[in-house]
Order: structure tokens, then sequence, then C-alpha cells
């Protein structure tokens, strides 16, 4: 009789820890299920998050649309090219009348003009000797630009809208004789002639000076 309960109570006791023991085993199983899930967000909570930030690198990264204005200032355009000015070789010196007349360059310009023609611009210093008694005159027929073989005169010879002065033995002066040249002409000759009727007893004396206008000054 005393063992019944003995027997009763070890299978009564047995159970119960089992369920126990399970209870345990789920009660960790849950716990350590919803920290993975806390931890780790799911795939749509993902995409959520860095969305905003492919937003903002796409706006910081985007560059400004490009103007017009902006293209031209960047890039010149073949007219601008054109349009820019070219120094020349200059300092070529000129002596006619056995050296009572005397014409040297200061320098040569290629200058702008419009679509079809540029500027030709030459400073010249013109110097009289001091055997030159009466001086010497200058005009525009003293100089003509060969283009092409064709002679043309000076679109503007003096400063004072003169077309001949009058330089004073022992002195000199300076001034600008500009012509016209086709922009499609890079080769042309200043021609420098001695036309004073004062010293044609000299004889006519004329000079030639080629420029070559793709060169620049050095």
């Amino acid at each position: 009789m005393s063992q019944e309960p003995r027997s009763g109570s070890w299978w009564l006791t047995l159970p119960g820890v089992l369920t126990g023991l399970a209870a345990v085993i789920t009660a960790v199983t849950g716990l350590a299920v919803a920290l993975h899930q806390i931890s780790a967000p799911s795939g749509p909570e993902k995409a959520s998050s860095e969305k905003p930030v492919a937003v903002t690198t796409q706006n910081n990264s985007k560059p400004p649309p490009a103007s017009s204005d902006t293209t031209t200032s960047q890039t010149p355009s073949s007219d601008e090219a054109a349009q820019e000015s070219v120094a020349l070789p200059a300092g070529m010196e000129v002596k006619l009348a056995g050296g009572d007349i005397v014409y040297k360059i200061l320098s040569a310009s290629l200058e702008p003009y419009n679509a079809e023609k540029r500027l030709l611009k030459f400073t010249i210093r013109f110097t009289a000797g001091s055997t030159a008694a009466l001086g010497i005159g200058v005009s525009t027929s003293s100089f003509r630009l060969l283009v092409d073989d064709v002679p043309r005169e000076p679109i503007s010879f003096s400063s004072e809208g003169q077309n001949a002065f009058l330089v004073e033995a022992g002195s000199a002066k300076e001034d600008d004789v500009l012509f016209e040249v086709p922009t499609t002409e890079n080769e042309v000759v200043l021609q420098i002639s001695n036309d004073d009727p004062r010293t044609a007893g000299r004889g006519h004396e004329t000079t030639k000076i080629p420029f070559d206008l793709t060169a620049t000054e050095t």
C-alpha cells in the first residue's frame, strides 16, 4: 500500500517537468525571433529608408541646364575667333631720296572689320633728313597695298583727316595708314613710293614689303 503513492507521485511529476521545460523553450525561441526582427528590418522597410538618400544624391549631382549663353562663352564660334586682332612682324625701315626720306614701320596689326573684310593698320614714323631743306611731303599716293597684285589705296591715311602733310627737315611725324583686306587673303605687299615732286630729280623710287597675315609678332 505504501509503494502506490510513491509510484503515482513519480508519474505525476515527470509530465509536469516536461511541460514546464517545453514552455521555457517556447518562450526563449519566441524572444530570439522577436529580437531578430527588431535588429534586422524587413525588405520594404529597407527600401523606404534608403529611398530619400537616393533622391538627395540625384538632386545634388544633377547639373544645371546649360543655356546658349554659357555654351557661347565657353566655346567661341569661328566668327568670333576671326574677329581677334593679330600683331604682325614690324620694324622694317625704308630709305628713299638718298636717305632724306625714312619710313619706319613701328607696328602692324590685323584688326576686325566685318564678315568679308579686315583692317590692316600700319603705324609709321616719317622722318625728314636734315639735308631736306624743304622737308618732305607725304600723301596717300605714297602707299599702296598689293592684294593679289591689285593695288589698293589707303582708306585712312592721316589722323588729322588730310590727304597729304609735310614733315619739316630734321623732324619726324608718326601716323597710321589703314587698308581694307579681304578675309580670304593672307599674303599682301605694302608698296611705299617717293612721290614728292621736289625730289623728282632723284628719280621715282618704290619699295615693296611683303606681309604674311598669318604670321604673328614674336
